[in-house]
């Protein structure tokens, strides 16, 4: 009975989750077709991609949800923060697009390949089972 109360929790959880990301799909396929913005969206569609796989596979597995709980917290402020210099680097005046730029670049090479990551861990966990 407590085992199925806290896979429901985790599983309401993980699909509001998926909801947010599911926004930051959209607002990126409304964004302007230019290089850098393909390359920056390329990047948060595809860490979104393997952050709800993730999500996807500890339904699947809910003791193992609780054991990654902490990393999937760390993914997803990644990606929401990702996503938020993304709106403002198209909102906010053009002489400060060198400093988004630059915090994207540092969001994009250290905390983003955490996803990739993590994703790789639970797959070798579960191939192990």
């Amino acid at each position: 009975m407590i085992a199925m109360i806290v896979r429901a929790s985790i599983e309401q959880k993980y699909k509001d989750l998926v909801k947010k990301n599911q926004e930051i799909i959209k607002y990126c396929q409304k964004r302007k077709y230019t290089i850098d913005n393909q390359m920056l969206n390329a990047s948060l569609d595809m860490a979104v991609a393997r952050f709800n796989t993730v999500l996807l596979q500890l339904i699947q597995h809910p003791l193992q949800a609780e054991q990654y709980q902490v990393h999937v917290e760390l993914c997803q402020q990644a990606i929401e923060k990702f996503f938020f210099l993304l709106i403002d680097l198209d909102t906010w005046p053009i002489f400060t697009h060198w400093w988004f730029r630059w915090r994207l670049h540092q969001v994009g090479t250290k905390q983003i390949p955490q996803i990739r990551t993590l994703l790789n861990t639970i797959q070798d966990e579960q191939s192990k089972d």
